[in-house]
C-alpha cells in the first residue's frame, strides 16, 4: 500500500525546502558522498506502511547507534568513489576479452604516449578494487551481524561476489601494487561488462551504508529515540518528550491519542507555539515511516497509510483561489480522502483564518463536528477561537492547550501542553508592544 504524503504536508513539514533555516533533509544530510546525498534524498521520499521494512531499517540504524566504531572502519572517500563513477560511464565499454598481446600494447602505447583514457581506465579500475576491498572487509570483519537481518543478508551477498572466480583475484591485490597490463584489461572486462550489476550493487551499498550512518550520527547527537512500530489496528500515537528536531532549545512535550481518544483540540493564543507543536507530530510520524529515529524520548505509533496537514496553506492566485476558499478545496481534498483510505493522521492549523470571525466559527464547529464523528484516524486541530471548544462535546476528543503565563501583565510563553482549553486573548498585548497604534496615529505629522 503506498503512503500518502502531498506536496502541501511535505512543505508544512519542510521536509526538502523551508523559507528559511534547515530542512528536514539538511538537518540529516551528513553525507559524505554524492550517492549518499541522492540517496538519502530516495529514502526521504519514499514512505512505507511495510512494518517489517521499516523495522529493518530501524534495526541497522540501531545496530550502528550501539556499536559507533563499526562507522569509522568503512572508509568511503567522495573523489574516489566520484572517479568510479567517471570510469564506469567513460567511453566504449569493452564487450569482449582482451588478448595478452594487445593489452601489453595498450600499456605500451601509454607509456610512450600518455592518452587520458587509458589513464581513466587505470585509475578506475584501481580505485575500485580499492573500494571492493574495503566493502569485502568491512563485512567480514569481528562484528555479529547474524542478529540484524539487512546487515547478515547483504552480508552474505557481498561474499557471495567474491566467491566469483572473477572476483577472488581482487582479494589478493595489495593497494600498494601496480597492475598488469592483462590485469588491467581483464578487470575492465569484468568491471564494466561482465559484472557491471556486481559493481553497481556494491557502490550503490556505500551509498545506502554512507546514508544510515550519517542519520545515525544526527540522531546520537540530538538524542532521537528508535519509534516503536505497531499494526494499524492499534491505533496509537504515543510520544515522551517530543520535540520538533529543526529548532534549537526545542521544548518537548508528551502526547498520547487511541482508539478512543482519536482526536485533540489544541486552544492557546497568538505565539503559543501552536504550529510548531503540530509541525513535530507530523515530522514524528513522518520519520516513523522511513524507518528513521524519532525526536522523542520514546515514541510508538500504529502503522499510519497517509498524513495530511494544512499549515501553512496559501492562496492561489494562478486558480484564482482566495485564502478561504483555498481552505475549503483542502479541507474537501482530505475528506474525500479519507473516504477511500482511512487510518491517517490530519492536522489543521487554525481552520478558517481566510474569512471573517463568524464564519471561522461556524465553519470551524461545523467541520470539527463532523470530522470527530470519525475514528477511522487521528485528528489534530488547533484555533485561537475559544468558543468553538465550547461547543465541542464529543467523547473522543481530547482538549489541550499551549500554556501561556502571566507575569506582572507580561506573558510568559512556557511552549508546554497542559490538559484544558486556553482563555489567554493576546491579540491586543502584541499589538500595543509593537506600539502599532502610536505609529499609525503619528503618520503625516
Amino acid at each position: 500500500m503506498n503512503f500518502h504524503l502531498d506536496k502541501q504536508t511535505n512543505a508544512d513539514l519542510e521536509v526538502f525546502q523551508t523559507s528559511e533555516g534547515k530542512s528536514l533533509y539538511d538537518f540529516f544530510n551528513q553525507c559524505k558522498t554524492y550517492g549518499g546525498k541522492q540517496e538519502l534524498t530516495k529514502i526521504m521520499s519514499t514512505l512505507s506502511t511495510d512494518i517489517d521494512f521499516l523495522n529493518e531499517r530501524i534495526e541497522t540504524i540501531r545496530y550502528f547507534h550501539s556499536n559507533p566504531d563499526i562507522i569509522s572502519s568503512l572508509i568511503i572517500d567522495k573523489n574516489t568513489l566520484d572517479f568510479i563513477e567517471h570510469y564506469l560511464n567513460y567511453g566504449n565499454y569493452p564487450t569482449r576479452k582482451t588478448s595478452k598481446i594487445r593489452a601489453i600494447e595498450n600499456a605500451l602505447i601509454y607509456k610512450i604516449k600518455p592518452n587520458n583514457d587509458y589513464y581513466i581506465v587505470e585509475r578506475g579500475i584501481e580505485y575500485t578494487i580499492e573500494l571492493l576491498n574495503i566493502l569485502y572487509r568491512f563485512f567480514t570483519q569481528d562484528y555479529d551481524f547474524s542478529t540484524v537481518k539487512y546487515l547478515n543478508t547483504t552480508r552474505e551477498e557481498i561474499i557471495s561476489i567474491f566467491t566469483q572466480s572473477e572476483f577472488k583475484p581482487i582479494l589478493e591485490i595489495k593497494k600498494s601494487r601496480k597492475l598488469k597490463a592483462i590485469e588491467i584489461a581483464t578487470f575492465d572486462y569484468v568491471f564494466r561488462y561482465t559484472h557491471k550489476s556486481n559493481i553497481r550493487f556494491c557502490i550503490d551499498l556505500v551509498y545506502y551504508l554512507d546514508a544510515l550512518f550519517a542519520v545515525c550520527k544526527v540522531a546520537n547527537k540530538h538524542h532521537f529515540c528508535f519509534p516503536d512500530l505497531l499494526s494499524s489496528d492499534k491505533r496509537v500515537f504515543k510520544a515522551n518528550n517530543l520535540f520538533h528536531p529543526l529548532l534549537e532549545n526545542a521544548v518537548s512535550n508528551d502526547v498520547n491519542m487511541d482508539k478512543k481518544m482519536n482526536f485533540m483540540f489544541i486552544t492557546g493564543p497568538n505565539m503559543s507555539g501552536k504550529s510548531t507543536f503540530l509541525k513535530s507530530l507530523g515530522i514524528a510520524a513522518y520519520l516513523a515511516h522511513i524507518g528513521f529515529p524519532v525526536p522523542a524520548k520514546t515514541f510508538s505509533i500504529s502503522m499510519l497509510s497517509g498524513i495530511y496537514t494544512t499549515i501553512n496553506l496559501k492562496d492561489s492566485l494562478h486558480a484564482n483561489y482566495s485564502h478561504f476558499y483555498a481552505e475549503v478545496k483542502r479541507i474537501k481534498e482530505i475528506a474525500q480522502k479519507l473516504t477511500k483510505d482511512d487510518n491517517m493522521l490530519i492536522i489543521f492549523d487554525e481552520l478558517f483564518r481566510g474569512t471573517n470571525v463568524k464564519d471561522a466559527f461556524d465553519g470551524s464547529l461545523a467541520i470539527i463536528s463532523a470530522f470527530a464523528e470519525t475514528n477511522n484516524s487521528f485528528y489534530v486541530v488547533s484555533t485561537h477561537i475559544l468558543e468553538v471548544a465550547e461547543k465541542l462535546n464529543n467523547k473522543n476528543i481530547r482538549f489541550m492547550h499551549l500554556e501561556t503565563r502571566n507575569d506582572n501583565e507580561i506573558p510568559v510563553y512556557t511552549y508546554k501542553l497542559k490538559t484544558g482549553i486556553s482563555n489567554e486573548r493576546l491579540g491586543m498585548y502584541i499589538i500595543n508592544k509593537e506600539k502599532i497604534i502610536e505609529i499609525i496615529n503619528n503618520i503625516g505629522l
